[in-house]
């Protein structure tokens, strides 16, 4: 017996996108559509071969010029919209997931074993680095990373309050 998976159009949501930052929420931007199905993720595996697509003057209804076409399996997440509430700012996806760890952490970050690294913050550098596990990351360069960050998330900070106080 042959099984037939169904065409699946998957896209990036840039309306979601300009809302999210706008209202400092993480709505999930990966739209997965099939003929009768709209699916929407934070982050999205294709279980087989895709081909993308780039048509500028032939895009989706959406308005979406450019798609991945797939007939394979697909596994999706979503993250759960409480990890990003009450931000105080617009959800930045590059320095977000190390506030948490920023305001633990004042000192310069130094570490000299894997071992050393807090699980969390080792699954967020992995998904950064797009790496399969902390140890495959120098750790000069993990520290360096952390700590220009870290250097980036004050110099904001301090523009924040500056804008704040005029």
């Amino acid at each position: 017996m042959t099984v037939y998976h169904k065409k699946k159009r998957i896209h990036i949501n840039q309306h979601v996108i300009k809302k999210n930052q706008k209202q400092g929420e993480c709505e999930p931007v990966i739209t997965c559509k099939t003929y009768n199905t709209n699916d929407y993720y934070h982050e999205l595996v294709i279980l087989g071969p895709c081909k993308i697509k780039y048509r500028p003057d032939n895009p989706l209804s959406c308005g979406a010029k450019v798609w991945i076409e797939t007939h394979a399996e697909v596994e999706g997440s979503v993250v759960a919209s409480s990890v990003y509430s009450g931000l105080s700012q617009p959800y930045d996806p590059v320095t977000s997931i190390f506030e948490k760890a920023h305001e633990i952490h004042k000192e310069t970050w130094a570490f000299k074993e894997h071992s050393e690294i807090p699980n969390d913050l080792a699954g967020d550098l992995v998904s950064v680095a797009d790496a399969t596990d902390v140890s495959e990351i120098p750790l000069d360069d993990i520290n360096d990373y952390l700590n220009g960050l870290d250097s980036h998330i004050d110099s904001r900070n301090s523009e924040t309050s500056s804008k704040k106080e005029q």
